[in-house]
């Protein structure tokens, strides 16, 4: 898995990634966690999911990235308190863009660590609870953090059954609901994408190249695609 970013991060693979599905979120969890934990929660992701290849993915705190757009494939970021405070400004902003388009924050903080308020969240609203924060379309949770060990169990039912947002699970229902018309229209036909893009948001087909595209027609064949052509 690659997170994309910028400036120093500009681009970073991370090993042991999760299999997201529409039954097991996209989860980043942070280093200092991971150390102690990631073997347990990786068990019982497998027993819940027996598609979950792991339980997510390790980001290291060299890694972070400073572009919210590297997140996009995680429906769930668990980092502790401490790893939290030692983001730069510019990470701490690009975890918040993502928030409000529907990730969900998990912070671990010792005793002592810091309030979501302290930690730069804002004060609750009289329906917030003091350790939640409803953020656009996202969310960010306070959780207490007991020395170094987690219980998995317990962390895999907030990452799955506590309003945690699954993107995956949400582009399938969308397919299978049968007032999509896209999806009265394709069926489970398998087909290939043979369409380009061009200014002003018109679509040309390149099977039905004529005299009005002349360009688009001989970059159509030297096209890859064009020997995929059915």
């Amino acid at each position: 898995m690659q997170l994309l970013g910028s400036g120093k991060n500009e681009k970073r693979s991370f090993q042991n990634g999760s299999q997201a599905t529409p039954k097991w979120p996209g989860i980043g969890i942070g280093s200092a966690l991971a150390k102690r934990n990631l073997s347990e929660l990786k068990k019982v992701a497998e027993k819940r999911n027996s598609k979950a290849r792991n339980f997510g993915v390790v980001i290291h705190e060299e890694h972070f990235p400073a572009d919210w757009r590297a997140f996009s494939g995680f429906d769930v970021l668990i980092l502790t308190g401490h790893e939290w405070q030692k983001l730069e400004a510019k990470q701490r902003a690009a975890v918040h863009d993502w928030i409000r388009l529907g990730g969900t924050l998990d912070l671990y903080v010792k005793a002592g660590g810091g309030s979501l308020s302290e930690l730069g969240f804002g004060k609750e609203s009289e329906h917030e609870e003091p350790n939640q924060r409803l953020i656009g379309l996202g969310r960010v949770r306070s959780y207490s953090l007991q020395g170094e060990i987690i219980n998995a169990k317990v962390v895999c039912e907030r990452v799955t059954k506590m309003g945690v947002r699954n993107r995956g699970a949400e582009l399938a229902g969308d397919f299978r609901r049968p007032t999509w018309l896209v999806a009265e229209d394709l069926g489970d036909t398998a087909f290939s994408f043979r369409y380009l893009v061009r200014a002003a948001g018109s679509v040309w087909n390149p099977r039905r190249a004529d005299q009005s595209f002349p360009a688009c027609r001989q970059a159509t064949a030297a096209s890859p695609f064009n020997h995929h052509a059915p």
